[in-house]
């Protein structure tokens, strides 16, 4: 089972963001004022990388366009529009 198809994702990691969303013209717009070296679409996984300087400008266009939206980053999740912060739950097979 994947992740509910209104919510949008960012998870960072070392030195890049990962971009987990459903597709929406205006955001794929903004996205690309990204310039093209700093950001990458990968078409098979339908995720957008973006390095990770350019994470306030893509938290600022994510909620602008996502009415649900949540930035992993580590064990932490935060909901995008409150603020809440959440722990993140490993779930082990």
């Amino acid at each position: 089972m994947g992740r509910p198809i209104n919510y949008a994702y960012i998870t960072v990691s070392k030195d890049q963001v990962i971009f987990e969303g459903p597709y929406k013209q205006g955001f794929i717009n903004d996205i690309k004022t990204i310039p093209q070296k700093f950001r990458e679409w990968d078409p098979e996984n339908k995720i957008w990388t973006v390095h990770k300087n350019h994470l306030g400008w893509l938290e600022y266009i994510v909620k602008k366009h996502y009415t649900h939206a949540q930035l992993v980053d580590g064990g932490s999740v935060t909901d995008l529009h409150t603020g809440e912060e959440t722990e993140q739950l490993e779930i082990f097979e």
